[in-house]
């Protein structure tokens, strides 16, 4: 089966012209070969359009409005044709066999969303995969089932069914941070999740310019997902709440860190707020008095 699935890529960007060869050379100069690379350009004002004039026919290439990365990639999953999509952010590559191991692992767990490990890089150069290692896939009924132990599935390492992803509506289009948290979410508890454990297939460029550093990206996203799980709109009902709100916890636990070492305490209290009670049900009491305590005390800026 591995050999008959189809996968292809798909990559938003918006202004990374800088970074955008490699990431594509990576993406085509894999060992088992993508069912097409579709490149979303998100409106981008800088060399962008004529970077992808480079690889001719080799990629398709949309260049939209700007949108957003919610939008574009859905736009990039609606021009796809495989029957899985891997998404790639433009700032990233990806390890020679990624696909490969992809093809293999969905073959063995035969999932509906799987997710890659990734290697966080300071400098695209770090990034070293010469050494192809063994894949080690760990299978899970469902995502709710894994994540609820505190896994992240961000978009830059999720490779996601095509036509499942379409019918629950895709990536929130308008958020600009958690658009790809209502995406797993919404496929909570649809039978089969894949964790690829090792070897880190994606090298992850950490850099200044990133939307997950928006103050009111974060908030706006998180607050979306309270209202969205206190009004049940996610699947799995009462029976699986507590394993959505277990991942929701943890996910938040992060970003309200995030948003006070970025200097917006108050925010990230507002957020803490609204999920004091899921925190004091799980117990979470270094997290419950630590947050006040840390929010009042000077932000250190490098």
């Amino acid at each position: 089966m591995a050999a008959d699935v189809r996968i292809s890529v798909v990559i938003p960007t918006y202004n990374r012209a800088h970074l955008l060869r490699g990431c594509l050379e990576s993406a085509l100069g894999q060992t088992r070969p993508a069912d097409g690379v579709v490149l979303v350009d998100d409106g981008s004002t800088d060399d962008t359009d004529a970077v992808a004039a480079e690889y001719g026919d080799r990629i398709v290439y949309i260049r939209q409005e700007n949108a957003g990365p919610g939008a574009a990639r859905n736009n990039g999953a609606a021009h796809a044709s495989g029957d899985f999509i891997a998404f790639l952010d433009s700032d990233d590559s990806w390890a020679p066999w990624t696909l490969e191991y992809v093809a293999a692992a969905i073959s063995e767990h035969n999932p509906r969303l799987l997710l890659l490990t990734p290697d966080i890089l300071a400098d695209p150069s770090d990034w070293r995969c010469d050494d192809k290692q063994p894949l080690v896939a760990r299978g899970y009924p469902d995502f709710l089932a894994a994540a609820k132990h505190g896994l992240y599935c961000g978009s830059n390492v999720m490779v996601v069914h095509r036509e499942r992803m379409l019918e629950v509506g895709g990536f929130h289009p308008s958020l600009k941070c958690a658009e790809d948290q209502v995406l797993v979410l919404r496929m909570g508890v649809d039978p089969g999740f894949c964790q690829i454990v090792s070897p880190p297939l994606v090298g992850v460029l950490r850099h200044e310019v990133s939307l997950m550093e928006s103050c009111d990206g974060i908030v706006g996203g998180l607050n979306y997902l309270i209202d969205a799980e206190q009004k049940g709109e996610f699947p799995g009902g009462a029976e699986r709440r507590s394993d959505r709100r277990d991942y929701l916890t943890f996910l938040m636990r992060g970003l309200t860190h995030r948003l006070i070492k970025q200097g917006h305490p108050r925010e990230a209290r507002r957020l803490y707020r609204r999920v004091f009670g899921w925190n004091l049900q799980r117990l979470r009491f270094r997290y419950l008095l630590g947050l006040p305590l840390l929010s009042i005390l000077p932000v250190k800026r490098k």
